[in-house]
């Protein structure tokens, strides 16, 4: 099966949101970028990155199967609130691998996103996620 790779920062961390989307977890390594900086929306409580010269965030690369993206884009509101970008992410062990993040299609600020206690509890994602997924496959099982 065709993958790409994506960096994730925040509520795509969770592989209960994960599941709950995707029908399935996505292998994860632990990563960050650097030229960015993550910040809050100002009508959400989500992060959203946006270019910052010698930022950096923290996250994860997950593997993406090809007929993946379809829910993902659904779930980040493509390309109303985020856009799919190239990036270089730096792994835990040093290594270097080409992904793609979710950028804010407009600058979110002026909040710096403090980390993943800023999110809405992970019930609450999770069902969410699982009414874009029912909404995407209109009763569908999978894609």
């Amino acid at each position: 099966m065709k993958s790409a790779r994506l960096f994730v920062y925040g509520s795509l961390r969770l592989p209960a949101v994960q599941a709950a989307l995707l029908g399935h977890r996505l292998p994860s390594w632990p990563a960050a970028i650097r030229g960015y900086r993550a910040w809050t929306w100002s009508d959400l409580p989500y992060p959203a990155v946006w270019p910052q010269a010698g930022g950096t965030v923290q996250g994860q690369v997950l593997r993406v199967p090809t007929g993946d993206w379809r829910l993902l884009d659904a779930w980040e509101e493509t390309p109303r609130r985020y856009r799919r970008r190239p990036v270089t992410v730096r792994l835990a062990d040093g290594r270097t691998w080409h992904a793609e993040v979710y950028v804010a299609a407009i600058f979110p600020g002026p909040v710096p996103w403090r980390g993943p206690e800023q999110l809405p509890p992970l019930e609450a994602l999770a069902a969410e996620a699982a009414g874009v997924r029912r909404a995407e496959l209109g009763g569908r099982q999978s894609l």
